[in-house]
């Protein structure tokens, strides 16, 4: 509205407050004019008196006909002065279409253009809206009661309630039943119901009721008030640690200090569901899962079936799926799993078939092909259940049917679930299970915990191989034959960093490690005669020991990288399955293991750095850079 010394108004600038602005700036606005402007010209008023004489007969003004006269002009020169010199040419737009009549608009007095300005900003009301919103007011839970009873009558101010009749009480009524209604002390309603009480007599009632219960329950204890002084927020802070620990919404942990602190820092707020595909939540806490699987351990071979039951709305469970209609690189990788899987053959309506024995699984499943060869779409029941597979989209179920399966000497019914696409022959566990194709072992032999195994028992022999091969135990090592080539999208504009004060008390050990890094030939001094579009900083992470770790601040250069590759990283339950069986396990920590890899020469340039005032560069892979972030 106004900027420095300059008072100026803008309809533009106040798009949805325009009123409120308006007559904001009309206060500042009259009192800059009083100020800059306190009396006529003399010609001005010369002008006027003169007027005033030929149309009363060139009768003399007394003092109070010139002061009328004094406050006329001044209050149409305001008008004036308001429009060309303190607003803009949109507001004189609004002003002709406030007031259309030329004639009006040469004579307009300031009330009269103040007045007809806010009736044009006014914006319109939807007085049904403003009812219904009043007739939903409700005390909340921490509010006073004099301030639930405030809020009313501030909301009663644009209902109309009120009419003309200076003796009219439909606003006081109105009022006085809508606290009734939207209290929440109930003693405060049961009385005013059977008092029939006013509105001041409700409002000094009410607030006397809500002090005495109030009261009460502080000594009681049993719902102590937030009291004003130095120990308030400590007693709440006990309160809160020895209290029960709580589940968080988002990743089910569970928290016993402050659970609003926590979902601050909630990583699964940002993470997808692997069950439902949902961003907010971890796989633990879905509540779509938990609804599937209290569906699914209900028996289906026990139940009568009907063509529209519960069970045509469900959702299934699968872990491993695979719909042969996919791309090369689905079916690359499908191919390489492939050999993992438990597949067996059956005898299914008397055609042999080669299924999948999945325990994860609680349906069996086939495609509408092999249904059609083995003559089961004629007993075809539709239905609206559908399938979930692992991190993939639900697909639809277009009916089920019943038909024996024979593995060796066992046969029993099995009920399957028919898609359209051709897909991957599914057996469900607990068929599997009864065919005898897998055995589940409800009380397995008990292993010992993994016993750690001490260095500090072989001290001897680990000396002799330390000094038998020494060069195996200095240095730092490189993988040999292969180098690192970052590839770099060239429509990215290359960013130079300015230098970055290092801290004093870091400085000298900053040059200790460049001379170390140097020495173990992990960064060199960048070429003068070359360009370096890229520059970064270094970042100065101290170590336990006194020491400090640098790596590169990439993040201007990581917009640019381009990831080399995108293989899936394998899954914790694969892990497992592979480590089944196995007795002793060893753990291997490579020393600065992308240290290790060799940065390609025409790529260095993009991890060149400020330090000690010159610029440095990297012939290592280092931290930070898009390939080796962590």
């Amino acid at each position: 509205m106004a900027s420095g010394n300059t008072l100026h108004f803008d309809p533009d600038l106040h798009p949805d407050d325009t009123l409120k602005a308006f007559n904001d700036f009309i206060q500042s606005f009259y009192l800059r004019y009083e100020a800059q402007y306190p009396d006529p010209p003399k010609v001005s008023i010369d002008a006027a008196i003169e007027r005033w004489k030929l149309a009363n007969e060139e009768a003399k003004p007394t003092l109070e006909q010139y002061d009328t006269l004094r406050n006329e002009w001044r209050s149409k020169d305001r008008v004036a002065k308001f429009l060309g010199m303190f607003s803009s040419r949109r507001m004189y737009a609004d002003w002709q279409v406030a007031e259309p009549d030329v004639t009006k608009r040469a004579q307009a007095t300031w009330e009269y253009f103040v007045a007809q300005i806010q009736a044009y900003y006014k914006p319109t009301e939807n007085l049904t809206l403003k009812n219904h919103k009043f007739r939903t007011l409700t005390q909340a839970t921490q509010e006073a009661f004099p301030a639930f009873c405030n809020r009313v009558y501030k909301e009663a101010q644009h209902c109309n309630f009120k009419c003309q009749n200076d003796d009219c009480t439909a606003e006081d009524t109105a009022i006085r039943d809508q606290i009734i209604i939207g209290t929440i002390h109930d003693k405060i309603r049961e009385e005013a119901l059977k008092n029939s009480w006013d509105l001041p007599k409700l409002r000094k009632e009410g607030m006397q009721i809500e002090s005495a219960t109030k009261g009460v329950n502080e000594l009681n204890n049993e719902n102590p008030i937030n009291k004003m002084g130095k120990y308030s927020y400590k007693n709440l802070k006990k309160k809160q640690q020895t209290g029960k620990p709580r589940a968080c919404y988002y990743c089910g942990q569970d928290i016993k200090a402050s659970i609003i602190e926590h979902v601050k820092t909630c990583r699964a707020k940002t993470s997808k569901c692997n069950f439902c595909d949902t961003i907010g939540h971890y796989e633990s806490v879905c509540r779509k899962k938990k609804a599937v699987r209290e569906l699914t351990t209900i028996n289906p071979e026990s139940q009568p079936r009907h063509e529209e039951d519960a069970e045509d709305s469900g959702i299934y469970n699968i872990n491993i799926f695979r719909v042969t209609d996919t791309n090369p690189y689905q079916q690359h990788h499908t191919s390489l799993r492939m050999k993992e899987d438990f597949k067996v053959q059956v005898i299914v309506n008397n055609s042999l078939a080669t299924v999948l024995a999945d325990t994860g699984a609680s349906i069996s499943v086939c495609g509408k092909a092999e249904a059609k060869r083995w003559n089961l779409l004629s007993r075809m029941v539709k239905t609206q259940a559908k399938i979930k597979p692992y991190n993939s989209p639900p697909i639809p179920i277009s009916g089920t049917t019943k038909c024996a399966v024979t593995f060796g000497n066992s046969s029993i019914p099995v009920e399957w679930h028919i898609i359209d696409n051709p897909c991957e022959l599914v057996l469900a566990g607990r068929i599997a299970e009864e065919l005898g194709i897998i055995k589940f072992d409800a009380k397995p032999t008990v292993f010992q915990p993994v016993q750690m195994i001490h260095s500090t028992d072989n001290k001897e022999t680990l000396q002799n191989i330390l000094q038998q091969f020494p060069q195996n135990f200095e240095g730092l090592g490189k993988l040999k034959n292969h180098q690192v080539k970052l590839h770099v999208d060239t429509s990215i504009k290359p960013v130079t960093t300015p230098a970055r004060p290092v801290p004093y008390h870091l400085k000298e050990r900053v040059t200790k490690e460049i001379e170390k890094m140097i020495k173990q030939d992990v960064i060199e001094e960048h070429p003068a005669t070359k360009p370096a579009p890229w520059i970064s900083n270094a970042v100065i992470a101290p170590k336990a020991d006194g020491a400090i770790h640098m790596t590169l601040d990439a993040r201007n250069v990581n917009k640019a990288i381009q990831s080399s590759s995108n293989l899936p990283i394998p899954r914790q339950e694969d892990i497992k399955a592979k480590l089944s069986g196995a007795s002793v396990f060893s753990k291997m920590d490579f020393k600065s293991a992308f240290w290790q890899l060799e940065l390609h020469p025409d790529s260095r340039y993009l991890t060149v750095f400020h330090a000690n005032d010159k610029l440095y560069r990297y012939k290592r892979l280092t931290m930070g850079v898009k390939p080796a972030q962590t």
